[in-house]
């Protein structure tokens, strides 16, 4: 007995089974590495505002009134926050924002939630609480390195490739986005040494940099800023956006 099996249009019922759940995935890995990217925002800009008010903490009192003010001055990407966290940028509040401890350090927490809307799910939301310490500067007195000359602060990066006369310089903000990577090489922009062997359409970039990233957490995406005495610096050249 020889069975006859037509099996035409199977793979079209299999593909319209696949295809949504394939299409909701994506959705799904891009809502979340750009909700990702509103939580890396919310750090970097919660970072510039704990080590502005530490370096102003003699005059502000009141902490919490003063992060509100300045908090938003340093948000990159107001529009990104509007869509992922709940309340955008007013949604950031900074309840448990303590000031100066009695180790001399400014503390600065910030809570917000994390909001995902996807297609045929209930909303999703996550609470988030992040605290960043900076050592206090309480107007101690600077006063002169062994040649007499007076040694002010400046502001350096840890490559410390120029030195910078006030914390507020544009080229010492980081600002990262999102683009193809298509794009970025077409830029010129190099694969970064720590995370540039990744996969996927999608690379982060930021503003003054020379490589693209395939991780948020790359090392490489990471800027530290230290305050240093300009006797510590002698010999580099001073940038050329804020020094004269």
């Amino acid at each position: 007995m020889k069975y006859n099996l037509n099996n035409k249009g199977v793979a079209t019922v299999e593909a319209s089974l696949i295809m949504p759940i394939f299409i909701f995935s994506m959705l799904a890995i891009y809502h979340m590495a750009q909700a990702k990217l509103a939580e890396n925002v919310i750090y970097d800009a919660g970072v510039e505002t704990a080590e502005y008010l530490a370096e102003i903490a003699y005059l502000n009192k009141d902490s919490i009134y003063g992060a509100r003010l300045v908090f938003h001055k340093y948000v990159d990407d107001e529009d990104l926050l509007t869509e992922y966290i709940k309340g955008g940028v007013q949604g950031v509040d900074f309840l448990g924002t303590t000031g100066i401890d009695s180790e001399g350090y400014y503390e600065l927490r910030m809570n917000y939630e994390v909001v995902l809307s996807l297609p045929f799910v209930p909303e999703l939301s996550s609470d988030k609480t992040v605290s960043i310490r900076c050592r206090a500067y309480v107007g101690d007195d600077v006063g002169e390195n062994e040649s007499g000359v007076n040694d002010r602060y400046v502001f350096v990066t840890e490559n410390r490739e120029v030195y910078h006369e006030s914390r507020l310089c544009t080229y010492l903000e980081l600002s990262i986005s999102t683009t193809s990577a298509q794009e970025a090489k077409s830029n010129g922009l190099l694969p970064c040494e720590y995370c540039g062997d990744g996969t996927g359409e999608m690379v982060i970039v930021t503003n003054y940099g020379e490589k693209y990233h395939y991780s948020l957490s790359c090392s490489g995406l990471k800027r530290t800023i230290f305050r240093v005495k300009f006797s510590e610096v002698e010999g580099i050249g001073g940038c050329t956006r804020c020094t004269n």
